[in-house]
């Protein structure tokens, strides 16, 4: 406040200066009026303003030199590690988690390899499943028969395996003919023991006043020579082709199926029948119950129907024969007693 009352001071003082020496020059100063101490210099001393109060600065402050620190290292990533649990378990570390506008720059597409040519292998010969090996039949078997409730007859039949490879069948069965005259029926299989089962070579039977009828087999020329005692008769020999008498036992080394064709020949004549598997049945014998396998030859073909009950746990040996004539006889021949010599 107190500078801007001088500067107006100033300001006014110069003005009036300016003023009377602009009156003087021009002439136009006569109506002043004549003073005595007009010719007397004026002096006009300007005085500077005064001087603002100066404000005594405080006494200064010691201070304490500053020591720099010395600067301290980059944290690295790898030391980051999380707080750890109040379990004593160490957690293991990770790295900080990466900001979601530095992973598009961060975070590279996986580069797939570079496809390598490969020679493909060459193809494992196709190894089949070879079958497994069937056991040997028994050395020797025994079995006899009587008649099975109202059916009256008997008989017996063995089987033996030779030494040379060879089987040999033999059956002889008494049945009632007409009232109390009885036939017996006389049969015997022989031939090869192969890896699929029996191979008959001779077959021959013999029933009470009938002329025996006699099958020989040639399976190097599948040819078979039929003599029924009246004519002698050749014919093609389908694989596998059994006789009235070994078929019962082939069944030692195959099983029977749901239905099969069988080729048996009786001497007389040789046809492919029919066999059909009827189910398991359980059989009521004089040495105990028996789980059997009932099969049976199809009445289709208009001959008599020959069923069998073959034993599940003796190798599949026929243990009940049945045979129903054309004229409705029936002939049904059940176990009495089994022996097996291994």
């Amino acid at each position: 406040m107190f500078s801007r009352v001088i500067n107006r001071r100033l300001l006014g003082a110069l003005i009036g200066s300016l003023l009377l020496h602009w009156l003087l020059v021009s002439g136009n100063a006569n109506w002043l009026p004549t003073l005595s101490f007009i010719n007397d210099p004026i002096q006009v001393t300007l005085a500077s303003p005064p001087a603002p109060p100066q404000v005594k600065p405080a006494p200064p402050q010691l201070q304490s030199p500053q020591i720099k620190p010395e600067p301290k290292p980059a944290p690295k990533l790898a030391a980051i590690t999380k707080p750890e649990s109040p379990s004593a378990t160490p957690m293991e570390h990770k790295p900080p988690p990466v900001a979601p506008a530095d992973v598009a720059s961060t975070v590279q597409a996986p580069t797939e390899p570079s496809p390598t040519i490969q020679q493909a292998p060459e193809p494992l010969p196709i190894i089949e499943d070879e079958p497994e090996p069937i056991p040997p039949p028994p050395k020797k078997v025994d079995i006899e028969f009587t008649g099975n409730g109202d059916s009256k007859g008997s008989g017996k039949q063995s089987f033996e395996r030779l030494d040379n490879g060879r089987y040999l069948i033999n059956s002889e069965l008494s049945i009632p003919a007409f009232l109390f005259v009885s036939a017996t029926i006389a049969q015997r299989s022989e031939g090869l023991i192969t890896e699929t089962g029996l191979q008959p070579s001779l077959f021959r039977q013999k029933i009470t006043t009938k002329n025996p009828q006699i099958a020989t087999f040639d399976w190097v020329n599948k040819k078979a020579t039929l003599d029924s005692g009246k004519r002698i008769e050749v014919v093609e020999l389908p694989a596998a082709t059994q006789d009235r008498l070994s078929f019962m036992y082939q069944f030692m080394f195959a099983p029977p199926l749901n239905e099969m064709q069988l080729s048996i020949t009786d001497g007389k004549k040789l046809k492919t029948y029919n066999y059909e598997f009827e189910g398991e049945d359980s059989l009521s014998t004089k040495m105990g119950t028996l789980r059997t396998w009932h099969i049976a030859k199809s009445s289709r073909d208009n001959d008599a129907k020959t069923e069998l009950w073959l034993a599940i746990d003796q190798r599949h040996l026929p243990v009940r024969i049945r045979v129903t004539e054309k004229d409705g006889s029936v002939t049904d021949l059940i176990v009495s007693n089994l022996k097996i010599e291994p």
